[in-house]
């Protein structure tokens, strides 16, 4: 098993799929017990990165200010390989954080939701 962070644009390429084993719980989380309070996180997490960034600084003080700027933790999302054929998209099977990752999937780069 590997343990690696990466960030949520690497997660949701367009090449990838995520498949949902029918042993997993159905999709519950609603707006006001779960989706509010991740977008609250985003946001806040995002007016810091702005206000580091309205600073007035450049360059590497511009960068050594953005690394101090905490990121989101989404939490951990757990999968496995599916055999896929070379060259196709890739397959994973979703062991763990299917909630979170649906829901990272749904508000996606266009904020669907």
């Amino acid at each position: 098993m590997q343990a690696n962070t990466y960030p949520l644009s690497q997660i949701l390429l367009p090449d990838r799929r995520y498949l949902i084993p029918t042993f997993q719980r159905d999709y519950e989380w609603t707006r006001e017990g779960q989706w509010e309070l991740l977008f609250e996180d985003l946001a806040a997490t995002a007016d810091r990165l702005l206000d580091v960034r309205s600073s007035g600084e450049a360059g590497s003080a511009l960068l050594a200010k953005e690394a101090l700027v905490s990121p989101h933790f989404l939490g951990a999302i757990v999968v496995a390989p599916v055999l896929s054929p070379t060259g196709g998209i890739t397959l994973r099977s979703v062991i763990d954080g299917q909630q979170r990752l649906t829901m990272a999937a749904l508000a996606g780069p266009t904020g669907a939701i």
